[in-house]
């Protein structure tokens, strides 16, 4: 699983790239702290990410 270091604390942080595209947080749990991406700061990109996550999901019919 993906993995980034908590930029307060330095604890690993482990997400999946569909919560990201999703908008969503994901959270420390050594500190809580709060980790979002937001959709529309990244618009372009998270589009091609979704279209590319949908056709790899496709390919490997995956629910």
């Amino acid at each position: 699983m993906p993995n980034i270091p908590c930029p307060k604390c330095s604890t690993t942080i482990e997400f999946d790239f569909k919560t990201v595209l999703d908008g969503k947080d994901f959270i420390c749990k050594n500190c809580n702290s709060k980790i979002t991406l937001t959709y529309s700061d990244n618009e372009t990109i998270f589009k091609n990410a979704q279209k590319v996550l949908d056709k790899l999901k496709d390919n490997l019919d995956i629910d």
